[in-house]
């Protein structure tokens, strides 16, 4: 059970992918009493996916050797039906 994040890491320009990135999805989940921290690498075509991931607010953050770190906020994370 749970929700799916997924998605390709690229160069800036959209093009290359990153493969090896460190993909990390951190926030709180249920009352927000706790923190959870999901994590995956990308795969040789930069392309990551994480299920099972538990509803609430999250942060995303990319990281690669050789590039500059990354962080978003894609927002709140419905509970499945």
């Amino acid at each position: 059970r749970g929700g799916r994040v997924f998605g390709d890491v690229v160069e800036r320009d959209g093009r290359a992918p990153i493969p090896g990135a460190r993909v990390t999805l951190e926030g709180l989940v249920a009352r927000g009493d706790l923190m959870v921290d999901d994590a995956t690498m990308a795969d040789a075509h930069g392309h990551f996916e994480m299920s099972g991931v538990a509803a609430g607010a999250r942060s995303l953050f990319v990281a690669a050797d050789g590039h500059e770190p990354l962080s978003g906020h894609p927002g709140r994370l419905p509970r499945p039906p």
